[in-house]
């Protein structure tokens, strides 16, 4: 079916294809060629807004589809190349990429996964803009982009299945492996036009592989260790500092021995030799989309509010490096290296083909808490109540927190946590569903105050949270670190040393865990040196504590209040109210 958008735009077309048959003065064709020109420029803007508009991330999948938005894509470029030439793939671009990617380079017609590169982009290029606000370089800026990626996707615990996810998904569910955690990095980074890249022997797609991150700055290559999750300390302790410096390539071949300050203990040397730092080369991150015709034609046409960066040549012209000309003269000995793209993405998109049933369920049963609320709906004949249809408040609120509306979206995950307030209202299969959406509204709650700049707020709500889902929570493991780094802001160092004091089985950042607690001072020193008013850190309980009993309660049309955790008395606000949510039970999958 068209939607009432498309065809609204296919109405104007045919309307201005329909042109009066008022004889033309022929001293006058060069004004009317003038304002036929720019009739049709507009004409095509505001198709091409319209079909931005269905890609958008919070229209995609929910108020429009790929069926409506495509297609208006597609007329838009058919007009604009009867008047316009279209960019040409370069031979060697095309070398790169083979045979088999030749159709995508050089097809003039746009596709379903073009829209959601697109999409993608758009996305990415929001995130860019509200994580980096206030940096004031650009090695500020990576930082934060790092941090981010650290706090809002979760590492996989040893017992959890890899999903074959592309850096969009990733982000949302908010999981994902270090590959994949690197993978959303890139495409900030991208946005943000720094070349950011892998650095590693050999291609690498595998967990226990030497790799590290490069990021192109200012002439020089920063490096970054995406497993553990740190920026490379240039001769000194790690942290989780925004402001802090970053060591270059040249500073570690120079001091290879540096890498050993990563390591947590003396009889456990660094995954990397010191070796192994002179053979460090650059793979880059990039897909045929990136240097397709459409792309590339398309990319002229954004402007303004609609300036993503969804075309990236790999090589360039015209006295225009392309991103391996720009990677690869970043460093001596990278010069005369033949070009090598991250296998990662392709990898994944192979796995995705050959999903398995298991893996597929999987895949569903991970989406599924973002369809939350669903309805309960009464037959009015039979009075009986059924399971209707998905409200998907979750989805939307997940996209405005990624969006950077994180006012908007922390008063919508209230309605959301509060589902757990309500046990046995609902079938067992959505009352489970329910119970994922509620936990995974709390802790992006949490984040969201810390990204927005409220990091009291946001690490009394990690607090709360920890202290909540004790033993099985989803997010207990990336919360703690989110909430350590928000009480070394507030130089709460007691209640840091406490956090990192926390046990948790299957840790996957045990490794960051010990490294920043090896870093900060000793306790007495900490105590000495913590901020008047900042001595008292919130109280986190430890893992095998009794949790608290849910119980129902009855006849009320406001959840029982929560006395799990209260901010303590230091670090109260003069009007802040204590939590009005009920102790939900452990949401576990």
């Amino acid at each position: 079916m068209v939607s009432v958008w498309s065809f609204a735009i296919l109405c104007l077309i045919v309307l201005s294809g329909c042109p009066a048959k008022t004889p033309v003065n022929k001293e006058s064709e060069p004004s009317a060629q003038a304002d036929k020109s720019v009739g049709t420029a507009r004409q095509t803007a505001k198709i091409l807004d319209g079909a931005l508009h269905q890609l958008r991330p919070e229209n995609l999948g929910i108020d429009s589809d790929l069926k409506t938005a495509i297609p208006v894509l597609n007329t838009w470029i058919k007009i604009r190349k009867e008047s316009e030439a279209l960019p040409t793939v370069s031979e060697k671009t095309l070398a790169f990429f083979g045979e088999a990617q030749k159709e995508i380079l050089e097809s003039v017609i746009f596709d379903n996964a073009d829209g959601t590169h697109i999409r993608d982009s758009i996305l990415f290029d929001e995130v860019a803009g509200h994580v980096t606000t206030g940096a004031s370089s650009d090695t500020e800026r990576v930082n934060r982009v790092f941090f981010y990626c650290l706090r809002n996707v979760s590492l996989l615990s040893e017992s959890e299945e890899e999903l074959p996810l592309g850096a969009y998904d990733t982000l949302f569910l908010g999981r994902g492996t270090a590959l994949a955690r690197a993978s959303v990095f890139f495409e900030i980074m991208r946005q943000l036009r720094i070349d950011a890249f892998v650095l590693a022997e050999k291609p690498v797609d595998a967990l226990g592989e030497e790799w590290l991150i490069g990021v192109l700055v200012d002439g020089k290559v920063l490096v970054y260790d995406p497993i553990i999750g740190l920026p490379i300390p240039p001769g000194k302790s790690p942290s989780l500092l925004v402001n802090q410096p970053v060591a270059t390539l040249a500073e570690l071949e120079a001091h290879p021995e540096w890498l050993a300050l990563l390591s947590p203990r003396k009889d456990q040397p660094y995954r990397l030799s010191t070796e192994s730092v002179a053979k460090l080369k650059p793979m880059v991150v990039t897909d045929p989309r990136w240097s397709a015709r459409r792309m590339l034609f398309l990319q002229e046409s954004l402007t303004g509010n609609n300036s993503s960066l969804v075309a990236q040549a790999l090589f360039g012209g015209e006295g225009e490096p392309g991103l391996w000309d720009r990677v690869s003269g970043s460093h001596s000995r990278w010069k005369e290296l033949p070009p090598v793209a991250w296998p990662y993405p392709e990898n994944r998109l192979q796995k995705m083909g050959k999903m398995t049933p298991t893996m597929a369920q999987l895949l569903q049963d991970s989406f599924r808490p973002f369809e939350a609320p669903v309805e309960m709906v009464v037959d009015p004949k039979t009075k009986q109540m059924s399971v209707g249809s998905s409200l998907f408040r979750q989805f939307r609120t997940r996209i405005l927190q990624l969006g950077g509306e994180y006012s908007q979206a922390i008063s919508a995950y209230v309605t959301i946590r509060q589902l757990s307030a309500i046990p046995g209202a609902y079938p067992p299969n959505i009352e489970r569903v329910h119970l994922i959406a509620a936990e995974d509204a709390f802790f992006f709650s949490a984040i969201s105050k810390i990204e927005d700049g409220d990091i009291k707020g946001g690490v009394a709500l990690l607090t709360e949270y920890i202290n909540r889902y004790r033993t099985r929570g989803r997010w207990r493991s990336v919360a703690r670190v989110a909430l350590v780094d928000g009480m070394l802001e507030l130089g709460d160092l007691k209640g840091a040393r406490n956090a990192l004091d926390l046990p948790i089985s299957q840790d996957p950042y045990r490794t960051l865990v010990t490294l920043i607690k090896n870093s900060l001072p000793a306790a007495n020193e900490a105590e000495s040196k913590a901020p008047a008013g900042e001595g008292q850190p919130a109280e986190i309980k430890p893992a095998d504590s009794q949790p608290v009993e849910t119980k129902p309660a009855a006849a009320k049309t406001e959840p029982a209040a929560d006395k799990a955790t209260e901010l303590p008395a230091t670090e109260r606000k003069p009007n802040e109210q204590k939590s009005e949510e009920p102790q939900p039970e452990e949401a576990r999958i």
